[in-house]
């Protein structure tokens, strides 16, 4: 036979057992709560990051104000304070207090969220420029003329390539993001005869302005364009990275930075961005 005591004791266990099962049902929602909350707040740190590192050739300013603003348009209102520069990596970081159900229940405080994201500029990597320099000997930290100019010729020839075909978008997309395929040592190269200023100079101020001016010059035989007339072919017989400095008249003036000999070295014009950590 039950007693009034017995029943009383089992109402109590029933009663706990109720009660943990609250707060074990409550902690499993706020659980599942918070790992969505933290995905959320990850996509937008790593949005944030991606944007600003792609940002980048614009400055530090520019990229902290990107990374912020995708931050924000994907939920969370970040400060640039939250925003680091390093080199090519941009780094979103922030964390937040999220309530818990469980935590209204038992007393318990907030639980912090902290999320991080790095993002690196990816530099797309092309060939060489189509410009051919007469090979001499160059010597780092000097300005020379990648392209000449009105006056400097008697051939017809100012310098330029036709590298990857020929006409005037061709050849200003060269100069703009390298040349496809890229020229190798021991190639033949046709010239391409004619001053063309205006692409000259749509090109050459976009490598300027772009933030990264290094590029690759094919090196041609010393004097190579004495002896032509018109469009000729020439020999690459070596390959440099020349900083662009920018126009004078219509030549193009570059400071020599060293010579290579592996495409895997050879700058680019900024492409994207990745994540890294």
């Amino acid at each position: 036979m039950t007693t009034s005591r017995q029943r009383g004791l089992t109402v109590v266990i029933v009663g706990l057992l109720a009660s943990s099962m609250l707060v074990m049902t409550l902690f499993a929602g706020d659980v599942g709560a918070l790992m969505f909350r933290k995905s959320l707040m990850q996509n937008a740190a790593d949005s944030g990051a991606l944007a600003g590192a792609y940002s980048l050739t614009g400055g530090v300013t520019a990229a902290k104000a990107a990374a912020r603003d995708l931050a924000t348009k994907n939920g969370f209102a970040i400060t640039t304070g939250r925003v680091s520069v390093s080199g090519d990596d941009v780094t979103v970081a922030w964390s937040q207090p999220e309530s818990l159900l469980v935590g209204k229940v038992l007393g318990l405080a907030a639980v912090q969220i902290d999320v991080t994201a790095t993002a690196r500029r990816v530099v797309r990597r092309y060939g060489s420029r189509p410009f051919g320099l007469p090979d001499d000997a160059f010597v780092p930290g000097q300005i020379y003329t990648v392209k000449q100019g009105t006056g400097d010729v008697s051939s017809g020839n100012f310098y330029p390539l036709a590298l990857g075909g020929n006409g005037a978008d061709i050849y200003l997309d060269g100069i703009k993001y390298g040349t496809r395929p890229p020229v190798k040592i021991g190639d033949i190269a046709p010239t391409e005869p004619g001053n063309v200023a205006g692409p000259t100079k749509t090109g050459v101020d976009y490598v300027v302005s772009s933030g990264i001016p290094e590029i690759v010059v094919p090196l041609l035989k010393p004097g190579a364009y004495t002896t032509l007339n018109g469009k000729s072919a020439v020999e690459v017989i070596g390959l440099a990275i020349f900083k662009v400095k920018g126009m004078s008249g219509s030549a193009v003036q570059a400071e020599f930075v060293r010579r290579i000999t592996d495409y895997s070295e050879i700058p680019g014009t900024l492409f994207g961005s990745r994540l890294i950590g």
